[in-house]
């Protein structure tokens, strides 16, 4: 499998300085050339990244047992997962729960710990906020009383 990758040329942007001060009070300046590929959304961001996809996928294609691992990862992967239940103060407990390969844990409600988990009620279902899944639960908690649940999430790992 081996051969040369010829990676694309990067600009390197020589006029983007820091300025640091440390302990003695001197002053370090610091060049930091590839700032321009902070910007996600930046045109010449994007055709960056399009550009070394395609260099890393040529060579992850070329993994003769690529798929058979992946496969096998998928196998491994593909079961329940659960968090610890919680009891919040209006009596209920909440968990959250993935079936195996969902992108996003879902957030459940169950009565009791007394009954099965196929009785407890979808609460709260990150899967359903975005066509693609890859907007996540990034934190949440109940009001004092725990009628109110408050959440943020995480667009695209935003």
């Amino acid at each position: 499998m081996s051969s040369t990758i010829t990676y694309p040329s990067v600009r390197r942007d020589p006029t983007v300085l820091d300025t640091y001060i440390d302990k003695s009070s001197s002053t370090i300046t610091i060049n930091d050339a590839y700032r321009w590929l902070e910007d996600p959304d930046s045109k010449e961001t994007i055709e960056f990244v399009s550009q070394q996809n395609v260099i890393s996928e040529d060579y992850l294609n070329k993994i003769p047992y690529r798929t058979k691992f992946f496969e096998h990862l998928k196998e491994l992967f593909n079961i329940p997962k659960f968090s610890c239940p919680s009891k919040q103060l209006n009596g209920k407990y909440y968990y959250f729960m993935n079936t195996g390969l969902q992108n996003q844990d879902i957030y459940y409600e169950l009565d009791s710990l007394k009954k099965s988990t196929d009785e407890s009620q979808i609460l709260l279902d990150p899967n359903t906020f975005s066509k693609d899944g890859t907007v996540a639960i990034q934190s949440l908690n109940f009001s004092y009383d725990g009628k109110t649940l408050c959440y943020s999430v995480s667009d695209a790992g935003s």
